[in-house]
Order: structure tokens, then sequence, then C-alpha cells
């Protein structure tokens, strides 16, 4: 089974580049949140027995479910990375660069930690 952590290292590997440019940028806003998501939806499925359908609405699910379990603080860095990471994907007119994925990912980071042992 693929180990999601990967995304996560593979984002800051991107990141720790000389001149990340812009799409290293978008690629790593997209790694993280998807490291930070299939972490806690995974946690929340084993440990918790909370039921996911595997597609599109589980985002928004893991989101409320987290809240409903008043963990709003690995809730609100989660919706941080998702927003950053839609940004990243659909919007190609925004500017998304290094100071901007780096401190998403920074003040998501002891959050992250925290989803794996929910």
């Amino acid at each position: 089974m693929f180990d999601p952590d990967l995304f996560w290292q593979y984002s800051e590997a991107l990141l720790k580049d000389e001149y990340p440019d812009k799409c290293r940028c978008r690629i790593a806003a997209g790694r993280a949140y998807y490291a930070f998501f299939l972490i806690t939806r995974n946690r929340l499925e084993a440990f918790h027995k909370v039921k996911f359908r595997h597609a599109g609405e589980d985002h928004s699910m893991v989101i409320r479910e987290l809240r409903h379990r008043n963990r709003h603080a690995i809730a609100d860095r989660l919706d941080d990375l998702l927003r950053l990471r839609e940004l990243a994907d659909y919007d190609m007119a925004a500017q998304v660069d290094i100071n901007q994925v780096s401190f998403v990912i920074d003040e998501a980071r002891n959050h992250y930690s925290a989803a794996k042992t929910l």
C-alpha cells in the first residue's frame, strides 16, 4: 500500500530546491494537501470507524468529521491546504509562490503530525 507520507516529504523536497519554479510550488501545494487528507481520512476510518466513499465528497466530509470531534485546529489547517491546492490546481491566473506555499505548509506541519495520531 502506498504511504501518503511520501507526498508530504515530496512537497517539502520540491520547496527546498534553490529556485523552485511556479510549477513546483503548485505541485508542492497539492502533494502536501493530499498527504494530510489521506492520512487523516485513513486514521478516521481505521480508528474511529468513519465510513467514507473514497470519492470527491470525502474532502469536505473529513473536515466536517474533524470539527464534529472537536479537532478544529487540524480541520482548519487541512482546509487551508485544500484551498491552496484548489487555487494551485484550478486558477492558472493566481500567483502561487514559494512564500505562500511554504507558509501554509509550515502552519500545517504540527497539525499534520497530530493527524497521524487521531
